[in-house]
C-alpha cells in the first residue's frame, strides 16, 4: 500500500495497485479448503486483472501522447495545454485515457460494472476474528 500511495509516476503506482490486488485475493482465498472462498478469491481475481488490463491500456495510452509517465511532468504538460491537437478532442487520446485509469479504479474498488466479485468475499477473515 505503502508503494502505491508514495509513486511518483504510473509505473510504480500499478506496482503498488498489483500488491493491493495480490493482498485482496489472498484474503479473500483465505480459507481456500471452502470452495465459496475459493470461488469467490479467483472471481476477484479475474474481475482485478480486467480493471488491471483498463489501467495499463490507460497507461500506454497516456505515454504514447505525452511521452512521459512520470506525475509532475504529465501534470505540467497537460495544465500548460502542451498537448498534441488530437488530444482534446470531446473522445480525444486524453479523455479515452482517463477513462480506462478510471475503468482501473472501477475494477479494483468494485464499482459498476466491475462489482460482481463484492458480495461473494465475505468468506475472508476478520482482524478481531478468534480462529
Amino acid at each position: 500500500m505503502l508503494i502505491l500511495v508514495l509513486a511518483a509516476n504510473y509505473v510504480l503506482l500499478f506496482v503498488g495497485w498489483e500488491g493491493v490486488g495480490l493482498s485482496s485475493y489472498l484474503l479473500i482465498g483465505f480459507y481456500f479448503l471452502r470452495k465459496s472462498a475459493s470461488d469467490a478469491g479467483k472471481k476477484a481475481f479475474i474481475v482485478n486483472r480486467i480493471g488491471d488490463f483498463g489501467f495499463m491500456l490507460g497507461m500506454f495510452l497516456l505515454f504514447r501522447t505525452f511521452g512521459t509517465l512520470d506525475f509532475t511532468q504529465l501534470f505540467e504538460k497537460v495544465t500548460a495545454q502542451q498537448l498534441p491537437q488530437e488530444a482534446w478532442g470531446v473522445f480525444g487520446t486524453f479523455t479515452v485515457a482517463c477513462l480506462l485509469l478510471f475503468m482501473g479504479a472501477c475494477g479494483k474498488s468494485a464499482q459498476l460494472p466491475l462489482y460482481v466479485w463484492l458480495p461473494e468475499r465475505d468468506g475472508g477473515p476478520d482482524p478481531g476474528q478468534r480462529p
